[in-house]
């Protein structure tokens, strides 16, 4: 299974849907984790752009910050590959729980976008430390 995790600073523009969904069909990518949507809702969100036509599954945070403009994360996943059993929500995580498909272990999946003060970032990772010393799985 092939992941990828990038920084779009902003999905609007139509050719970055573009370039990842290219980079998906050369690499065989089943699970896309986006940083800095720049979205403060689902509005907007189109995962089909990045995914392509055939079958997926999402999961969104949205960003925060004035009109918008800090953070905001998207997972995209094919389930064919990756069968979901659970979500964790924050505002700058989203972990995904489940298996890849033909395992008997839980994945879980880390789409993170930190916040740039050092006081929080030790926050934020307290909590994700909490998170994987109480979970099994890799």
């Amino acid at each position: 299974m092939n992941f990828l995790s990038i920084n779009l600073r902003g999905i609007k523009d139509d050719c970055k849907a573009r370039w990842i969904n290219e980079l998906k069909k050369d690499y065989k990518i089943s699970f896309i984790c986006i940083q800095e949507t720049h979205r403060p809702d689902e509005r907007g969100i189109h995962p089909q752009k990045f995914w392509g036509n055939s079958s997926y599954h999402s999961d969104f945070i949205p960003s925060t910050g004035t009109e918008g403009r800090s953070g905001g994360i998207l997972s995209i996943w094919d389930p064919s590959s990756f069968t979901l059993s659970n979500t964790i929500k924050s505002t700058h995580y989203l972990i995904t729980s489940g298996f890849i498909n033909g395992t008997t272990s839980a994945c879980h999946i880390l789409n993170v976008y930190a916040p740039q003060e050092i006081p929080a970032k030790q926050s934020l990772w307290n909590e994700i430390s909490n998170h994987i010393a109480a979970t099994h799985g890799l």
